[in-house]
């Protein structure tokens, strides 16, 4: 299945109907932390007006895991959430990472209904079955089966595919390596266990993300 990235130009685009590489997804990730000075409450709805046969997952990501949104303290966070999440139409699917899931996100999460994706972005090159082991131990913590591995370093690759064997009970994985030399692994992971890959639908390939039009082809 294949991930959307939804940035503000492709919002745009989508919600213009000027933009067809989308009827290709399964999902469009809402990148909420991109959309500086608009309403975040409002996105989902027009999204879903536009595109009424995807899913749609809401991420606020960090700088610290390769987005925009600043740092802040967990009830800060919690309110964003609650705020989203209680708006006329809100996301099927929540995205959040690793160092900020705890119980009172996991309890809005059940409260509303919405389902939950851990994601974790390991930047160090150095640790990712640390990582990897973590982030099932915490999944299976707040019974989530959603979980999405990001890395980098090419010494990553092959303990990427291992994490992988062990997923078999998750309904949704997605497990990668970042950067341009590593695109490769997006869609290899699919043949070792993964069963959701991320596509821009810019055309960007940043972090070696690929373009939604090449991902669908190459599956």
């Amino acid at each position: 299945m294949i991930a959307g990235i939804v940035t503000p130009q492709v919002f745009d685009d989508i919600t213009s109907g000027s933009i067809k590489a989308a009827s290709l997804c399964d999902f469009l990730e809402l990148r909420y932390d991109l959309f500086k000075g608009r309403p975040w409450a409002s996105l989902t709805g027009m999204l879903k007006e536009a595109m009424p046969d995807k899913k749609v997952i809401g991420t606020i990501r960090t700088r610290s895991d390769g987005g925009e949104f600043q740092q802040c303290k967990p009830d800060m966070r919690l309110s964003l959430w609650k705020t989203l999440l209680d708006a006329e139409t809100a996301p099927d699917w929540v995205d959040i990472e690793l160092n900020f899931i705890d119980t009172p996100h996991v309890h809005l999460f059940r409260e509303r209904k919405v389902k939950v994706l851990l994601s974790a972005h390991d930047w160090s090159q150095r640790y990712p079955t640390q990582t990897a082991i973590k982030l099932m131990e915490t999944g299976a913590e707040y019974n989530l089966v959603v979980n999405e591995l990001a890395t980098t370093g090419s010494g990553s690759v092959a303990r990427v595919y291992e994490f992988l064997k062990f997923t078999e009970c998750y309904k949704l994985v997605s497990a990668f390596v970042m950067g341009s030399n590593f695109s490769f692994t997006r869609i290899h992971s699919l043949e070792k266990g993964a069963n959701l890959v991320y596509a821009s639908l810019d055309g960007s390939r940043q972090f070696g993300i690929l373009p939604v039009e090449e991902t669908a082809s190459a599956l």
